[in-house]
């Protein structure tokens, strides 16, 4: 539950992700990102599966790529105006 942001010492790893959290909507995909290893947490009580963790890691990594393309496209844009 922890993972989602419904707990009291929730770190919401899913809940502000639009990609994780339509992963964790899909059961056939979320009982897959729970069976990787479990990693204990020291701030709240249980575990998160290793999956989670790596899939927030990626899916930063295409929001990275994505705002990098905008970024880009916006500045070639604006040199051909002037």
């Amino acid at each position: 539950m922890h993972q989602i942001g419904q707990d009291s010492k929730s770190i919401v790893l899913i809940g502000l992700n639009p990609i994780l959290s339509v992963i964790s909507n899909n059961d056939s995909l979320l009982a897959f990102m729970n069976s990787g290893m479990e990693l204990p947490c020291r701030t709240i009580m249980g575990s998160i599966s290793v999956y989670w963790y790596i899939a927030s890691i990626l899916s930063f990594i295409v929001y990275g790529g994505i705002l990098d393309f905008i970024r880009v496209t916006v500045s070639k844009l604006g040199n051909r105006t002037k």
